[in-house]
C-alpha cells in the first residue's frame, strides 16, 4: 500500500511541476510541492518507534499477573 501512495504522491509531483513549468505560477505547485513532501516523509519509517518497542512488554509484563494479580 505504502508504494502505491508513493508512486500516487510522484505523480501528483510531476504533475505540479509540469503545470509550473506550463503557467510560470509557482505558488500553487510550491505548495503541492511541500504537501507530497510532508505526506512522503509521513509514509517513511521512524527510527524512535523502532527503539521504543520494549514498551510492549513492559505492558505484556503488567498484563501476565506477575504483580500478584488474580
Amino acid at each position: 500500500m505504502k508504494k502505491v501512495f508513493r508512486f500516487l504522491l510522484l505523480l501528483i509531483l510531476a504533475f505540479a511541476v509540469y503545470a509550473g513549468f506550463a503557467t510560470q505560477v509557482w505558488s500553487y505547485s510550491f505548495a503541492i510541492i511541500s504537501l507530497c513532501f510532508l505526506a512522503f516523509v509521513g509514509t517513511l519509517p521512524s527510527k524512535k518507534s523502532s527503539k521504543s518497542g520494549g514498551s510492549s512488554v513492559i505492558f505484556g509484563g503488567d498484563a501476565s499477573g506477575a504483580d500478584g494479580g488474580c
